[in-house]
């Protein structure tokens, strides 16, 4: 494994580190890059899901070996929502919504994952046994956004030796041998049988999820031509342009505008049924539930909304952030000047009332509301607004 892997992401890193082979391996690789290279050290995080007795002495166990390395390590403990998916895509779902929080925190222009070539395989070989399109079938990109796998082109046996010539000592989780897990199943059972068909069956695996990738780029491609030209604020437009979209190209669409709200891939049945709430006739209010929040169809647009309102939200310095309170007013930035009521511009706007109580406004030195939630900026003013959900964290 060369440190030249870690070459294309600039500027501060965050890597996620379990303690596993995978990530440690990783973890070293991006010191040792930033090293060489007189780049920032990374930092480095690891995140408790409290699952395990184990996972104390794990989460201490990376905070020792970061400060082996001279790096900063962060820990953060978060606790999964009681109900919804599988306990794997609830871990998952706490993880990546810490791991931005992190991100946020230090500043990172990446945050690195440590997952490999052999997972790349089981990912893919896991979406075929439970039905999956073009877009399932190219895996796991190797950038998405801030997100990055710079070790997609190892195997999990390059991780261990690597870790093994730098006398790196990782930990085994002992769920990955714990059968109730598909993925487990899937790497120690089914996997182990196709290799007798195909002792490369990882590569046809992954060369698979190389090509269909490649066409997704271009249906991506068309998707976010579209998306442009039906987003406003508010919502996605579903008027008479995306009635005349293809199913495919829509069901595109309406994926990638919903997935800004998660920065994470909806499976197959999801994109069906957002495409169905789409397509259905209009009249009235209706939603669908889908990990990391719901979409709203208020008539002829479609909404996001976070699994719980955002309650962070990010502004320049020298303006204030509040709730939005009964009788405030501001001035559009559609309306050319014109004030009126935020009640009324929420009505106008239909924005579904359960949305409207905790909506965030931001304001000037002077007061003025130059920014509201559902809304968007007022006449003449342009700032970069953030909002985001919090993890509720258990301190260190």
């Amino acid at each position: 494994m060369d440190a030249r892997l870690l070459d294309p992401f600039a500027g501060q890193l965050l890597v996620a580190c379990s303690g596993g082979a995978d990530s440690l391996a990783l973890a070293h690789l991006a010191v040792r890059a930033a090293t060489e290279q007189s780049r920032p050290l990374p930092v480095i995080a690891h995140i408790n899901h409290g699952l395990r007795a184990e996972a104390s002495a794990e989460a201490a166990a990376v905070r020792a070996f970061a400060s082996t390395l001279g790096a900063v390590c962060i820990v953060r403990e978060v606790r999964l929502d009681s109900k919804g998916a599988s306990l794997e895509a609830r871990a998952r779902e706490a993880r990546y919504r810490a791991l931005d929080d992190c991100a946020a925190e230090v500043g990172a222009n990446w945050v690195l994952f440590a997952h490999t070539l052999s997972d790349q395989a089981e990912t893919v070989f896991m979406r075929i046994v439970r039905g999956t399109g073009l877009v399932g079938l190219s895996g796991m990109s190797p950038t998405r956004g801030k997100y990055a796998r710079p070790l997609l082109g190892v195997t999990r046996e390059d991780t261990e030796a690597y870790c093994k010539q730098h006398n790196l000592q990782y930990t085994h989780d002992p769920m990955n041998r714990d059968l109730r897990f598909t993925r487990v199943r899937i790497r120690h059972r089914w996997l182990p049988q196709l290799r007798e068909e195909n002792p490369r069956i990882q590569d046809a695996l992954c060369g698979l999820a190389d090509s269909a990738r490649d066409h997704r780029d271009v249906l991506d491609w068309a998707a976010e031509t579209a998306l442009r030209s039906l987003e406003t604020e508010t919502g996605l437009q579903l008027g008479a342009s995306f009635s005349e979209l293809p199913d495919s190209l829509a069901a595109r669409v309406v994926a990638l505008y919903t997935e800004r709200g998660t920065s994470r891939p909806l499976e197959r049945a999801h994109v069906e049924a957002l495409l169905k709430l789409c397509r259905s006739p209009t009249g009235g209010s209706r939603q669908l539930s889908l990990p990391g929040g719901e979409a709203i169809r208020v008539y002829d647009e479609l909404r996001w909304a976070g699994t719980a309102a955002a309650t962070k939200i990010a502004v320049p310095p020298g303006f204030a952030t509040r709730r939005w309170q009964f009788g405030d007013r501001m001035r559009p930035a559609r309306l050319k000047g014109r004030s009126r009521k935020l009640s009324d511009l929420f009505a106008d706007a239909k924005i579904p009332a359960a949305e409207r109580p905790n909506a965030w406004v931001v304001t000037s030195e002077e007061g003025e509301i130059i920014w509201a939630q559902h809304i968007g900026h007022a006449h003449g003013w342009s700032i970069p607004v953030r909002l985001t959900r919090s993890e509720e964290q258990v301190p260190e």
